[in-house]
């Protein structure tokens, strides 16, 4: 994201001129989705085509604002893309006035100074410190300067000038620059802020090489409020600790925080500079399911479009049967939060639910949804029935279960059919044979009934063994089999 400040020309101060431009972006790249925007970190969204070239105005040189942008579906809520600026300010004129601050090092028990000098616009000048809200008259000696006096060690100053025109302008100077205090105090975001919480962290390291700090000695936690006052954070106050081990703090929300020490003996006091916990934006995303478990494929669920927080992902899943959070079923999830369950895991269960979380690299956690995964029954062969006394020698197959549709195969599944969503099919003109029957529905899985016999068609010749004659006996004819299956029952019908 690319952003330009916007400022009247000649430091005329006129807040319909001033605020900031989205620069280097059309909302007709992102077309189909909308492009939308936030100044707030994502509390609130307009669409972006409802300011002019993305220019915004109606601000104060000073206001923090906080950019975002998005794009979102056109249900106007589901996020396809996020990225947040963090904290901007709306800056200061940069021309006409100078400020010059020179910081001037004195002892640790009277703090240091700093002189301020400004340079063009059109005197008489008028001095601030930390807000342009109370401003001071120059030196008595100098109408171009005002030095500011008993200033602590290490925290952040920041010095305004305004002229008689009423341009104001802010130092851009960093008054550490050519000074260094004889007690440094560096700050170390541990943790920002997840997106509407306040467990952020700082840890401050104090360097105490020159003895100046005396230890045992007490510290307080500031932030500064709208008016860039320190305001001590509750439970940072006035906390004792009897040596110079790092210092951390936690609970933050979003704000600017800064540390004051004030050592024993003389009351040295040193501080840290001004050390910004951001707050993410509210994480986003959803999850899918890829589709149902089989026999043959593993149900997945997937992971859709996470955007907001502080990028750089992780997932993790909870899979237990749909109705009873109790009962865990083993499942896999891939480092992209694809979650699938194979069916020998389920253990009788024939419904699971699949949760799924994501975790920001800032640690903050996000639960993105449930989807459920049905397991799929298979098909099963209700009956295969062969038939061979005919000439057309057949067998035929009844499916039941599985998904439609359905192939058959009578070679233990080297050939199928065409799939079709009939249940029952006949396979004709065979031959006498053992057949391997096998079903197989929409989602690979199969049934199978070995050894279906169709026989060869009965073959026989007769003779005569006796004919009737004077003789006591009967008369005989002998039938000799000569194919068939291995067992026959027959009738003789005599015909005169």
């Amino acid at each position: 994201m690319d952003i330009k400040e916007a400022l009247p020309e000649n430091c005329v101060i006129d807040t319909s001129l001033t605020g900031f431009d989205f620069i280097n972006i059309n909302p007709a790249d992102y077309a189909p989705y909308q492009l939308q925007y936030s100044i707030d970190n994502g509390a609130s969204w307009a669409d972006f085509n409802t300011i002019s070239d993305g220019q915004l105005r109606g601000f104060n040189s000073g206001d923090i604002v906080f950019p975002v942008l998005r794009t979102v579906e056109s249900d106007g809520i589901t996020t396809r893309c996020l990225i947040a600026y963090g904290q901007y300010e709306i800056p200061y004129p940069v021309e006409g006035l100078i400020v010059d601050p020179v910081a001037n090092p004195t002892s640790c028990t009277s703090g240091f100074s700093v002189t301020v000098e400004a340079f063009g616009g059109t005197g008489p000048y008028e001095f601030a410190i930390g807000t342009p809200t109370t401003w001071l008259p120059p030196d008595g000696t100098d109408p171009n300067t005002l030095t500011f006096y008993n200033l602590i060690p290490g925290l952040t100053y920041e010095f305004f000038v305004r002229d008689a025109s009423g341009c104001i302008k802010k130092n851009n100077e960093d008054v550490y620059a050519d000074f260094t205090p004889s007690v440094p105090i560096s700050a170390t975001v541990d943790k920002a802020s997840c997106n509407g919480s306040s467990n952020g962290e700082i840890t401050f390291s104090i360097d105490n090489t020159s003895g100046d700090l005396v230890a045992p000695f007490t510290y307080t936690l500031f932030k500064r409020d709208a008016t860039n006052t320190g305001v001590a954070v509750t439970g940072y106050e006035n906390i004792s600790q009897a040596d110079f081990a790092d210092i951390t703090v936690t609970g933050l929300n979003q704000g600017e925080y800064y540390i004051l020490i004030t050592g024993s003996g003389a009351g040295c006091q040193f501080g840290s500079t001004d050390t910004l916990i951001q707050e993410g934006v509210a994480i986003n995303g959803s999850i899918s399911k890829v589709n149902d478990i089989t026999c043959d494929v593993d149900g997945a669920v997937r992971v859709d479009n996470v955007t907001g927080g502080f990028p750089g992902y992780t997932y993790s899943a909870k899979v237990y049967e749909t109705g009873n959070n109790t009962n865990a079923i083993a499942f896999n999830i891939t480092n992209a939060g694809l979650v699938t369950v194979n069916d020998t895991d389920l253990g009788g269960v024939t419904s699971v639910d699949v949760e799924i979380s994501v975790t920001d690299s800032n640690g903050c956690p996000q639960v993105l949804g449930i989807e459920t995964l049905t397991l799929l029954p298979p098909p099963s062969i209700a009956s295969v029935t062969s038939s061979s006394c005919d000439t057309n020698k057949t067998i035929t197959v009844v499916a039941s279960g599985g998904t439609a549709p359905y192939q058959y195969s009578i070679d233990g599944g080297s050939t199928y059919t065409n799939t079709t969503s009939n249940t029952t099919y006949t396979f004709d003109g065979l031959v006498a044979n053992s057949y391997d029957v096998v079903v197989k529905d929409a989602n690979g899985c199969t049934d199978t009934q070995n050894n279906q016999i169709v026989y060869p068609g009965t073959n026989f010749t007769l003779t005569t063994g006796q004919n009737l004659n004077c003789v006591p006996g009967e008369a005989e004819i002998n039938v000799t089999l000569n194919s068939g299956a291995s067992w026959y029952c027959g009738r003789l019908y005599l015909c005169n």
